[in-house]
């Protein structure tokens, strides 16, 4: 029989043995412009007729994200308070037909920023998540919007935007995510439909073993054919428990007991490397910030020498390796005691049972290897055979981990610092006025709180007529008479003293209100360091700097590090 003749009849009884397995659904289709109405009535209590006018007004495919796309806002979209000094100049502008036209430029500049973050955040979950559209990326892009909406208000711009317009470049923003979503959710079906994984990964094995078996294959062909479907199984199962590993390695030898111990080490590294834009990324997202700390941090773990030259990657990854390799050759030998008198059928069923406990398997792998056409004659030559390429699928797995580089560590698919930052990171509610992230663990009961708050400049928390950035803590503050307003208060003045009457969540944190207590040396030395550049990023006037926090020695604010995370030694 030629080759061709072979082939097609490979295709023959593969389309035949394909029909004859039931294989799980996985929903084809999801309504996301539904689920954008569901949620846009919530966010924005409209009414269902209302909202899909709305969107139906902005239903255009966008492509780009550029100013042409961004929407035009209304006379009724914003407003322009003027100061009393400006009023003259304003009005003869506005007179002259200027105003209106500069409102709206500046407007779309700032919309086109945050349409923007909205796109680098599409392409961080292409890049960093494997898995199905779901309506959270909805929820987090009307979030991202929402807070970008709240930043412009809150500061001194005289331009304030109504949430009419919120509602407009919420919509337009969505809907340039659209086809993205849809792509995602096509992906994710096209790669979890069981039978796409079984044509994709094993029929190219399946016509080598009906092609052997047609050409009288030998045994080595066999072996070759299950040792190559075992290392696939082996390096899953390998990346798996090297993860989980590495993590439990990490916390035992009690890197970062705590999460003040994280937060004392993150400290120190910023107050070495004195980068303010590090510092602005620290204080503007803590949880993430720490992330990528706790992703260096492993990374100088596993790359460690311990023994022998190797580092700890590898040698933990050896360790692992060799114990799956070991345990699946006993299984071999196992197996070689009751081949009298049985197919090979039955032997490979006997053995799957054996070797799913040390490398799990799915069944379909199990069927693959069932059909009628695979046939061993010689159990003692196979098993010797495989016995042989299990040593050599250690040797080529064990290639991969050999460098133990990042690029080894980034190979894992479940990331080991992702697993170690959910158990030390905890809670990541941060203080509603100067953004200090809570330091209980996660679902802590209780109020949130902190041992030491920011500066409130920290935060671009400034005097209203001197345009400073503010040099107390909220604690301070909390026990005097002064005044704020931001977006949660509607704008409207509002006693520090009583910031727990402003929303649920403000009511949720627990301030120390201590007038002796002020912001750590550490902060006050941050804040000497950089105030030019706080003042500068928050759009503020520079404060008037102490003369004692000018002149805090580099010692005392290592030793203020100590002082502030005294409980994690």
């Amino acid at each position: 029989m030629t080759d061709k003749a072979m082939n097609d009849l490979f295709e023959e009884q593969w389309n035949e043995w394909i029909e004859t397995l039931s294989f799980p659904t996985i929903e084809n289709q999801k309504n996301i412009k539904d689920d954008i109405s569901d949620i846009l009535m919530k966010i924005f209590t409209m009414n269902g007729k209302e909202c899909q006018k709305t969107i139906d007004s902005l239903n255009k495919e966008v492509s780009i994200i550029d100013l042409t796309t961004i929407p035009t806002p209304d006379d009724s979209d914003y407003q322009i308070q003027y100061s009393l000094v400006t009023l003259g100049l304003n009005v003869a502008a506005h007179s002259l037909g200027f105003t209106h036209g500069r409102s709206v430029e500046k407007i779309k500049c700032y919309t086109l920023d945050i349409m923007k973050k909205a796109v680098k955040y599409l392409n961080e979950i292409k890049e960093k998540l494997c898995q199905d559209y779901d309506k959270d990326f909805i929820l987090h892009i009307c979030k991202l919007v929402e807070d970008e909406f709240k930043i412009f208000n809150g500061g001194k711009k005289t331009i304030k935007l109504n949430k009419s317009y919120q509602i407009k470049v919420t919509i337009q923003t969505l809907t340039y995510a659209i086809p993205f979503f849809e792509k995602l959710h096509s992906q994710y079906i096209k790669k979890n439909d069981p039978k796409n994984i079984l044509i994709d990964n094993y029929k190219s094995q399946v016509r080598n073993i009906f092609m052997g078996t047609y050409t009288q294959c030998k045994n080595e062909t066999a072996a070759n054919m299950l040792g190559d479907t075992l290392s696939n199984a082996i390096l899953s199962s390998l990346k798996r428990d090297l993860t989980q590993t590495i993590a439990d390695s990490f916390s035992l030898h009690n890197k970062f007991p705590s999460k003040l111990s994280l937060y004392a080490k993150v400290m120190e590294d910023l107050f070495e490397k004195k980068d303010f834009g590090m510092y602005i990324r620290f204080i503007n997202d803590t949880n993430t910030a720490m992330e990528s700390w706790i992703e260096m941090y492993v990374l100088d773990y596993c790359m460690e020498t311990e023994e022998r030259g190797k580092n700890r990657l590898e040698k933990q990854a050896n360790e692992i390796l060799e114990a799956k390799v070991e345990a699946l050759t006993k299984c071999v030998n196992k197996m070689s005691k009751t081949t009298k008198n049985i197919s090979f059928q039955v032997w490979l069923q006997n053995f799957f049972k054996c070797a799913q406990e040390i490398v799990p398997f799915s069944e379909t792998v199990f069927n693959i290897f069932y059909m009628k056409e695979v046939e061993v004659t010689n159990f003692i030559e196979f098993e010797k055979k495989l016995i042989e390429n299990l040593e050599k699928v250690k040797k080529n797995l064990a290639s991969i981990f050999r460098t133990g580089n990042l690029e080894a560590l980034n190979s894992l698919d479940e990331k080991p610092h992702i697993s170690i930052a959910k158990n030390i990171l905890g809670c990541t509610k941060r203080c509603p006025l100067c953004y200090v992230i809570c330091i209980k663990a996660s679902d802590h009961p209780g109020e949130h709180s902190a041992p030491y708050h920011y500066p409130l400049g920290v935060a671009g928390v400034h005097d209203e007529k001197t345009k400073e950035l503010v040099l107390e803590t909220c604690n301070v503050l909390s026990v005097g008479e002064l005044n704020f307003r931001n977006y949660d208060t509607h704008h409207k003045w509002h006693k520090y003293k009583d910031y727990r009457s402003v929303v649920e969540y403000y009511k949720s944190w627990n301030i120390v209100p201590v007038s002796s207590l002020q912001a750590s040396l550490y902060w006050k030395w941050v804040f000497s360091q950089f105030s030019k550049e706080f003042a500068k990023y928050h759009v503020s006037s520079c404060s008037k700097i102490p003369l004692q926090w000018k002149i805090i020695m580099e010692e005392d604010v290592k030793n203020s590090i100590k002082i502030m995370f005294k409980d994690t030694s």
